[in-house]
């Protein structure tokens, strides 16, 4: 269960990435300057905020682990907890 001190906007939805959302994962991923080459949409959840992509998170499954991971925020809706959140529902 989340944390109740930590919740999403009302015009925001957590869900499982699709194939559509590549491209913005992508766009996130390389604004924040980080590692592009280990990107696989399968492995994200995205938050929705007003229809596009605010923030996503990446879940990697290995044999006896798993990696958090290309984590990000978009800079519009940073400092609103999305990260927080994000990163709370992975490890859930």
């Amino acid at each position: 269960m989340i944390d109740n001190s930590c919740s999403l906007p009302s015009e925001c939805a957590i869900r499982p990435a699709c194939a559509q959302d590549i491209k913005s994962i992508r766009m996130l991923v390389w604004g924040a300057k980080l590692d592009p080459t280990q990107l696989r949409w399968e492995q994200f959840w995205v938050i929705e905020c007003e229809g596009k992509l605010a923030a996503c998170g990446q879940l990697r499954n290995f044999a006896g682990a798993q990696e958090l991971g290309s984590l990000v925020v978009a800079k519009g809706w940073r400092d609103r907890g999305l990260g927080t959140y994000l990163t709370k529902y992975l490890i859930q």
